[in-house]
């Protein structure tokens, strides 16, 4: 029962020494079972290698894309490895080729994972960065969580505490080509706050339930207003995100001739609708605000000023305003989502807690309000 673990690599071509580095400290921990590899693997001794192995590890460099150390984790075994991972390592088309081959052939090992540590540069002579030079110790725990818990790996030896649950950030704005330029080109491993079905991406289980919102100042004129067929809204000016589903409804009430509205897409880094809106509420250029219900709570509950938030269950079950919210990953990052699945399963209680604390509207399955 043995698994094979290749850093894959050149030690005199800069960061492209990571995965060579990954081996020579897994190498110094003796792990029973396992076979380590190193330095310029090719792809005929990776097929001898997986031809009795149980499950298989490459540890890699992988393009420098602005985020130097940062490690990605791929299933190869289930998806074709992308280009974008392995593109413009100095031997990356061996590993891919490797892993091709042996998926034709029909020769893959049961299990097999590939690491990719970000490279800032590849200069020929160079040695590692300094962030790479970092990664590689994370990346070395990472690599031996993944022995134990594949068939055939044993115990980790002696000094080997666990791994490191590095976690980092990106950000890009909400526009066409978002999933594309941050999943698809291994910027993130994971999207926050993503809705169920959407196609693009492979969605963990939903973790809250909430609706689009009316948000307005009370006492004017307004109090226990509902829904936007409420005929006093024929007098005022609403606020209402462009191309959003209560545009429609809006519409469809005759209320788009004194609406105002807010461009949808924008760099919220610079911009921001949602806070444009919430200003021109208590400034009373408008009267009512619609916006999505978690940003309505949400500032409404950071104002100084009291506003009253309203999640809009009561309008006609066609326009589709509910939504459950899940979290994205890649189509081929099956085991990573179950993990996910697990965090949100055991966590559910604190997490209800932490969006209810920023005012964040939660619907249970029967459009009940959570209250705690």
């Amino acid at each position: 029962m043995t698994i094979v673990v290749a850093g894959a690599g050149r030690r005199d071509r800069g960061d492209d020494g990571a995965g060579p580095a990954v081996a020579d400290r897994l190498r110094g921990l003796a792990l029973r079972n396992v076979e380590v590899l190193a330095d310029d693997v090719d792809p005929m001794s990776l097929l001898e290698a997986w031809s009795e192995a149980d499950g298989a590890i490459i540890v890699d460099a992988i393009a420098p894309r602005g985020q130097p150390g940062r490690i990605v984790r791929f299933d190869a075994g289930n998806a074709t490895l992308p280009a974008a991972l392995l593109a413009t390592s100095t031997h990356g088309m061996g590993v891919a080729h490797a892993i091709e081959l042996a998926r034709i052939l029909g020769k893959l090992p049961p299990r097999l994972v590939v690491f990719g540590i970000e490279a800032a540069g590849f200069g020929l002579g160079a040695g590692l960065s300094p962030l790479v030079a970092r990664a590689v110790d994370v990346a070395t725990d990472a690599v031996v969580e993944e022995i134990l818990g594949t068939p055939g790996g044993s115990g980790a030896a002696s000094g080997v505490t666990g791994h490191s649950n590095a976690v980092s950030y990106t950000y890009f704005p909400m526009v066409t080509g978002f999933v594309r330029k941050t999943l698809g080109e291994f910027k993130c491993d994971v999207i926050l706050g993503y809705p169920q079905g959407d196609e693009l991406v492979q969605n963990t289980n939903a973790y809250y339930r909430t609706t689009y919102a009316l948000i307005y100042k009370p006492g004017n004129g307004l109090d226990g207003l509902d829904m936007l067929a409420d005929p006093r809204l024929k007098e005022k000016r609403i606020g209402i995100v462009a191309g959003t589903p209560p545009a429609s409804i809006m519409a469809r009430n005759g209320l788009m001739v004194r609406a105002k509205p807010y461009p949808l897409m924008v760099d919220t880094r610079f911009e921001s609708s949602t806070q444009k809106m919430i200003a021109d509420l208590k400034s009373g250029d408008i009267d009512v605000a619609v916006l999505w219900g978690p940003f309505a709570g949400y500032y409404a509950k950071q104002s100084a000023e009291p506003l009253v938030v309203v999640p809009l269950l009561k309008e006609n079950k066609r326009w589709h305003l509910v939504f459950r919210i899940t979290m994205g990953v890649r189509a081929s990052d099956q085991e990573w989502k179950r993990t996910l699945n697990k965090l949100l399963r055991d966590n559910q209680k604190e997490i209800n807690g932490i969006l209810l604390d920023f005012g964040v509207p939660l619907l249970d399955e029967q459009d009940h309000q959570i209250t705690q």
